[in-house]
């Protein structure tokens, strides 16, 4: 009976983060309609090399990738944020961000890409 409810436990937490991750990528798709981030130009679902982005923009050489069911323990999974990382031999900058941030700082994640659009500019 006990491996029965922890396989229940595991598939509501699984099913609760993919709730989380589809409602966050909405949230995403919102925050990058509009006018002031619309204006980078990203492209959704792009491979380049090895690495997959979730948006890319090319004029801007930034990769989004969303990472999400990465943890089960919730207190780790809470205090994950925004990870910048930058691929030299391809010129870009990578924004990790965690389906958890995307529900919880959408705020956040537009002053990252403002700052960066910026930057360019």
């Amino acid at each position: 009976m006990v491996s029965l409810f922890r396989g229940g436990q595991r598939s509501f937490k699984t099913t609760h983060m993919l709730y989380q991750s589809v409602t966050g990528l909405t949230a995403l798709e919102e925050l990058i309609d509009r006018e002031d981030i619309k204006m980078m130009n990203f492209s959704k679902d792009v491979i380049i090399g090895n690495y997959k982005f979730q948006y890319f923009s090319k004029a801007y050489g930034v990769g989004l990738q969303i990472d999400s069911l990465n943890s089960y323990e919730e207190d780790v999974y809470n205090m994950e944020g925004i990870k910048q990382f930058s691929i030299p031999s391809l010129n870009i900058n990578v924004l990790k961000i965690s389906d958890y941030q995307l529900l919880t700082d959408l705020d956040e994640i537009a002053r990252v890409l403002r700052r960066i659009k910026a930057r360019v500019n």
